[in-house]
């Protein structure tokens, strides 16, 4: 909806057909794939879930009991 609404229709069967002739789709998460698979009638093998998030293993999570201050740092759109 909204001013570009009337463009959604066409937006869907452009996205379809992009999907069904694409060699392989990449989502962030498997349940999208699943999802997207789903809702149009895509093959799942065409799938390939890459997630975008970090590997935790990969820090060092250690409890401070310095204050109760909380640091959050996000990078994104």
């Amino acid at each position: 909806s909204g001013r570009y609404g009337f463009l959604l229709p066409l937006y869907k069967k452009i996205f379809w057909r992009l999907l069904k002739y694409a060699d392989v789709i990449i989502c962030p998460t498997k349940v999208y794939c699943e999802h997207i698979s789903k809702v149009y009638g895509v093959d799942i093998r065409k799938f390939l879930a890459i997630p975008s998030g970090i590997d935790l293993s990969k820090f060092n999570l250690q409890k401070s009991n310095k204050n109760n201050s909380i640091n959050i740092l996000f990078v994104g759109r």
